[in-house]
């Protein structure tokens, strides 16, 4: 597992108030939380008793993340552990906006997923959102209009 690629990992929980609200009930308590695996990868962060080289979050976080709604959530992640101008990995993205979440807030982002559909959901999420927002945008792949 973390362990052998590195010594710092922590247990994270999202919980999200608008989560499965739109479930019919079952009979059970109504899933709000997300659990989740923090890996702090730098190098030699695989040698027991070594130390983060420097901040790796941003201050005021804690393990357990509450927001609202997923577009909440997406932003804190982003805001918590990174900066702006650096790069976000999205590896799996599915559905998830996280990587749209990251460029809004400034950062360079890359979403990765196997599933061709999911690419193309984000990239006409993205696409009707810069035709909302920006005149110049065209619907044509790479050409930009000048007025």
């Amino acid at each position: 597992g973390l362990e052998k690629l590195t010594k710092h990992v922590q247990y994270v929980t999202f919980h999200r108030e608008d989560a499965n609200k739109d479930e019919p009930p079952t009979g059970k308590l109504r899933e709000t939380i997300s659990l989740f695996l923090v890996a702090y990868i730098f190098p030699g962060c695989e040698v027991p008793g070594s130390t983060l080289p420097e901040r790796m979050v941003a201050d005021g976080y804690t393990t357990c993340f509450r927001c609202d709604s997923i577009a909440k959530l997406e932003s804190s992640i982003i805001d918590c552990f990174s900066e702006k101008g650096e790069w976000v990995l999205d590896i799996f993205s599915e559905r998830r906006k996280l990587a749209l979440a990251a460029m809004e807030m400034g950062r360079n982002a890359i979403a990765v997923t196997p599933d061709k559909e999911d690419l193309e959901n984000l990239g006409d999420y993205l696409r009707t959102l810069a035709m909302q927002n920006d005149d110049s945008y065209s619907t044509i792949d790479g050409l930009v209009s000048e007025y």
